[in-house]
């Protein structure tokens, strides 16, 4: 009988801390109960301090043990299925403070610390030799595509590059593919 009311002591201290929101000396005292001789209201008890911490997976772990212990109890059954609902959505995971925006604000110029942007390019300059790169250039891929435009009608003329089909250019060697499919 002793026993029974150091246990009874033991739960309404328990709830009591519970109350007075001193989850952590909660869970200290019933550790030790759990530890003893564990019973449902142990367990439901040891629950309610961890969902009150946020540690959901911990209070679904007890909350299933007291549903185990009491599977009568439908309130086990209930607290069991919302500790696993905040576990799996991340309940306790802390979402930032909304930040509203203020129209001067996103309207502004940006502000760039110096040093954060590369060195400009130097300005381009125009020197002879430049000059007659781009020239040459121009001046040899006019004749390239004169030359090419010229391969492809002569072996379009003579390898026919009208077929019943148009897109068997692929069965060539590779040249002449490419020509028939410019």
């Amino acid at each position: 009988m002793t026993n029974d009311s150091s246990s009874s002591d033991s739960s309404s201290t328990a709830l009591e801390l519970i109350a007075q929101r001193r989850f952590s000396d909660a869970v200290t005292l019933l550790q030790e109960r759990i530890a003893a001789n564990p019973t449902a209201e142990d367990h439901s008890q040891f629950a309610l301090a961890f969902l009150q911490l946020e540690d959901y997976v911990a209070a679904a772990r007890h909350y299933e043990a007291a549903a185990v212990l009491n599977p009568s109890n439908k309130t086990f059954r209930e607290m069991l299925a919302v500790a696993r609902a905040n576990a799996v959505a991340e309940v306790n995971v802390r979402v930032p403070d909304p930040v509203f925006f203020e129209r001067g604000k996103l309207l502004s110029p940006p502000e760039v610390p110096a040093g954060t942007l590369p060195k400009p390019i130097p300005p381009y300059g125009k020197s002879i030799v430049r000059k007659l790169r781009n020239s040459l250039g121009i001046f040899l891929g006019f004749f390239a595509t004169i030359g090419v435009n010229l391969a492809t009608k002569i072996l379009g003329g003579i390898l026919g590059y009208r077929d019943r089909v148009w897109t068997n250019w692929y069965k060539r060697p590779h040249l002449i593919g490419v020509l028939r499919f410019c």
